[in-house]
C-alpha cells in the first residue's frame, strides 16, 4: 500500500493528505480534492464519502471520484440498501475500517450473484471494498467508502490498520468543520440581520479595503458622488479623503491597541442642502491568537440626511395597533411634513387628519407630535429596506 496515515512513518503522501484533510474542515469544497487522493494513495479504483442520516439508511450529501454521476444517483435512490455489507456494517463498531474481503460474512461468490454487484458494481468493474462508519452524531453519520477492481485485488489486513490510523484524524477533522460551519451560520445569520437595521455601514479593514458592506450602503457609493469605491477601497470625494483616511486611522490604531476611541464624524458636501455624514467608529477584536495575524477593522455608518425615513407598517401594527392609514401618516410624520402639508398632498381634509393624530397619540401614550416623532423614529419600527404595506381586509385586520 503507498499510503500511511502518519507522516512519522516515511510516506510522503500522508503529509499532504492529512494537511488537505485538515484544510477540508475550514473549505469544505477540498473534500472532492481529499477523496480523489486518498483514492490514488491507496490504489483505489474510486471513492465516496456519504452523509446520512442515523440509521444510515438515506443519504443526506456525498463527496465522490470517478463514480459515474448516473450510477451514483442510482446509488442513492436506491441501490444503497441493497448493498450486501450494509447490514452488518450497522452491527459493527463504529471508528473502524472494514475490508469487503476480509470482514463481512458475505463470500466473494455470493456477492457476484447479488443485485447490487450484477446491476450496479459489475458495470463498473467494482469487486472490492474498504468501508467504515467514521463519524456518528445526533442526527447524522458519516462513512468513507473506497471501492478496487478485480484486477487491483482486495484491500489486505495491513491495509486496513493503515486506514484505521487514519480514522481518528478524520473524526477530529469532522468535529473541526461543525464548529466552522456553527460559526458561519452565525456570521451569515448576522450579516442578513444587518441588512434590515436603520443605518447602513461598510466594515473596513486598516487600509481602507472594503470587507463588509450592507446593500444599501452599496448603493449609496454607487449611487452618491460624495463617496467613491476604488479598486475595493472606500473614498471620500471632493478634497475629503485626507480626513477620512486620518479618521479610519484613529479608529483602527484604537482597535489594534483595544483601548476606547470615541467615533469620529465626517460631514461630506451638501446636495440639495443636506449632508452625507459618515461615523468612523473602532471595532475591536475580542482575542487574540498566537501565530494568527489579528486584524483590526472599523466601521463606517452613513447618515443621509437627504433619505426619507422608512416605517415598518407591520411593526406599527404589532406595537400600537395602527391601522395602515395611521402607519402612512406616522411615516410622513417622520419624514417632516406637517398636517397641512399633507392634507393639500393628499388632497384630504385637515379635521381627518386631525383625528387620526390623536389616535396615535392615544395608541403611543404621547400628548406632543415631537414626542411622537421622536419616539417612532429611535424605535424597532424604523427601518432600512422598504417594507411592503401590510394587506388589511374591511375589518382593519391583516389578512392571512
Amino acid at each position: 500500500m503507498a499510503f500511511s496515515a502518519f507522516p512519522e512513518d516515511g510516506a510522503a503522501g500522508g503529509a499532504d493528505l492529512l494537511d488537505l484533510g485538515y484544510r477540508c474542515a475550514a473549505e469544505p469544497g477540498l473534500w472532492s480534492d481529499f477523496i480523489r487522493k486518498l483514492v490514488a494513495a491507496t490504489d483505489s479504483r474510486s471513492g465516496r464519502m456519504l452523509v446520512l442520516n442515523r440509521a444510515a439508511d438515506q443519504v443526506l450529501d456525498s463527496v465522490k471520484h470517478n463514480i459515474d454521476a448516473t450510477y451514483h444517483s442510482r446509488y442513492v435512490d436506491h441501490y444503497v440498501n441493497l448493498c450486501p455489507w450494509r447490514p452488518e456494517l450497522a452491527r459493527k463498531d463504529r471508528g473502524r475500517f472494514y475490508s469487503t474481503c476480509l470482514d463481512f460474512s458475505c463470500p466473494q461468490e455470493t456477492f457476484y450473484r447479488t443485485e447490487f454487484f450484477n446491476d450496479w458494481a459489475a458495470p463498473q468493474d467494482i469487486h472490492h471494498g474498504m468501508l467504515g462508519t467514521v463519524w456518528e452524531g445526533d442526527a447524522h453519520s458519516v462513512q468513507l467508502l473506497l471501492q478496487r477492481t478485480r484486477s487491483q485485488g482486495p484491500y489486505s489486513r495491513a491495509e486496513t490498520r493503515d486506514f484505521n490510523a487514519l480514522v481518528p484524524h478524520l473524526q477530529r477533522i469532522i468535529r473541526l468543520s461543525q464548529a466552522f460551519n456553527r460559526q458561519r451560520q452565525v456570521d451569515r445569520a448576522a450579516s442578513a440581520s444587518s441588512e434590515s437595521g436603520a443605518v447602513p455601514f461598510f466594515l473596513l479593514d486598516e487600509k481602507g479595503r472594503v470587507i463588509h458592506a450592507t446593500r444599501q450602503a452599496e448603493r449609496i457609493a454607487v449611487e452618491d458622488d460624495r463617496l467613491h469605491l476604488h479598486q475595493g477601497r472606500l473614498e471620500a470625494v471632493g478634497g475629503q479623503n485626507a480626513s477620512f483616511r486620518r479618521l479610519l486611522a484613529e479608529a483602527t490604531s484604537a482597535a489594534a491597541g483595544r483601548w476606547h476611541s470615541p467615533s469620529g464624524c465626517l460631514a461630506l458636501g451638501r446636495q440639495a442642502g443636506q449632508r452625507l455624514l459618515l461615523v468612523v467608529t473602532p471595532v475591536h477584536p475580542e482575542h487574540k491568537l498566537l501565530a494568527v495575524e489579528r486584524r483590526v477593522f472599523a466601521a463606517v455608518f452613513i447618515h443621509d440626511e437627504a433619505c426619507r425615513v422608512k416605517l415598518c407598517w407591520r411593526t406599527l401594527r404589532d406595537l400600537y395597533g395602527f391601522t395602515p392609514a395611521e402607519c402612512r401618516l406616522m411615516e410622513e410624520l417622520a419624514a417632516g411634513h406637517s398636517l397641512k402639508e399633507i392634507a393639500g398632498q393628499r388632497q384630504v381634509s385637515p379635521n381627518t387628519l386631525r383625528s387620526q393624530l390623536k389616535s396615535l397619540f392615544r395608541k403611543t401614550g404621547e400628548s406632543r407630535q415631537a414626542r411622537l416623532v421622536a419616539r417612532i423614529v429611535t424605535g424597532p419600527a424604523r427601518c432600512q429596506a422598504e417594507p411592503a404595506p401590510l394587506a388589511f381586509n374591511d375589518n382593519l385586520e391583516p389578512n392571512s
